[in-house]
């Protein structure tokens, strides 16, 4: 995971998912100094950062507006409301990976800067474990450093498929 290794990640949701993402990260060699992590949650947010060593932060803070990738663990029915508060301050480069079932690319891509690249990825239980099989559908604004730099990232849950276009509904929960 060399170009992963000198990215800022900001996992935002400490749930489930999002501590999944960390724990696998963290396994796959990434620096707990380049993680942050943040949830509506400040006792849950706090609870993953002294677990796993990362840095807690809350969703308005700079840093994490300006983390190279960004990973969406929410809840699905927040996602939408989070995106619409964190958009504004995202920039073109940055790359948005979205764990949430049922809310496909072109929704993300609409609110979304133009230039900020958004990526689904329908992570799985085996994933806890890098063993997973996790379909990834790529939005339209991924260039090819951004669509090898998520292919590595996602290397730490296991196996991806690509889904394109038409068959990207059939990731819905």
């Amino acid at each position: 995971m060399q170009a992963i290794h000198s990215q800022i990640l900001a996992v935002i949701g400490a749930g489930n998912i999002g501590r999944i993402l960390i724990k696998r990260l963290l396994a796959s060699g990434v620096s707990s100094q380049h993680m942050l992590v943040v949830d509506a949650d400040e006792a849950r947010a706090q609870s993953a950062a002294l677990e796993f060593g990362v840095k807690p932060a809350a969703l308005g803070e700079a840093e994490v507006s300006n983390a190279d990738v960004i990973l969406i663990c929410v809840p699905p029915k927040t996602v939408l409301e989070t995106l619409q508060y964190l958009a504004p301050r995202w920039h073109p480069g940055q790359l948005v990976i979205s764990c949430a079932a049922a809310i496909p690319l072109e929704r993300l891509e609409k609110l979304l800067p133009r230039g900020v690249a958004v990526i689904r990825v329908m992570p799985n239980a085996p994933s806890l474990v890098g063993r997973g099989m996790n379909p990834v559908a790529f939005g339209s604004q991924v260039s090819e450093p951004g669509r090898a730099l998520a292919l590595e990232l996602l290397k730490c849950l296991g196996e991806t498929i690509e889904v394109r276009d038409e068959q990207e509904k059939l990731m819905h929960a």
